[in-house]
């Protein structure tokens, strides 16, 4: 009888263990899905480490406008190396333009101003020095600018 006891209590200590086992991975589990980062905070907090270069284009009548979001994109650590007016004076929605097909700096630059990714357009052109054109549109009170 005492060895019948204790093979059940071996049985019973190895489910036990096993149980236990079983607990501690999906309670790991868990924990990894709610403090997993989205690739927005990986981004945030591992750029690459390159300096996205920027012009701010005035599409609008409005003026001193390119200036005041030149100086918002500064602080926001974003090198705006020219700033201007828009071939248009008339543009209605503020848009993107990816001058070296990295679509990443782009989305860096529109999750800035709270430009929606379908507002980026790419127009890989060798002749420019610089990543990113932002031109300003009449929407641009709609800007996160503070």
């Amino acid at each position: 009888m005492t060895q019948a006891r204790s093979g059940r209590n071996t049985l019973l200590n190895i489910f036990l263990f096993v149980f236990i086992l079983i607990i501690l991975f999906v309670s790991y589990t868990i924990y990894l899905k709610f403090t997993a980062k989205s690739p927005e905070e990986i981004e945030e907090e591992n750029p690459t480490g390159s300096i996205i270069q920027v012009e701010v284009l005035n599409g609008t009548e409005v003026r001193g406008l390119a200036e005041k979001v030149t100086n918002y994109l500064r602080s926001k650590n974003i090198d705006v190396v020219q700033q201007g007016n828009y071939k248009r004076n008339d543009v209605l929605q503020s848009f993107i333009i990816d001058r070296i097909g990295n679509k990443n700096n782009a989305k860096k630059v529109a999750r800035a101003l709270g430009i929606n990714y379908d507002q980026i357009r790419t127009e890989v052109n060798q002749d420019f020095f610089l990543d990113v054109s932002i031109v300003l549109g009449a929407d641009y009170q709609k800007l996160n600018l503070e």
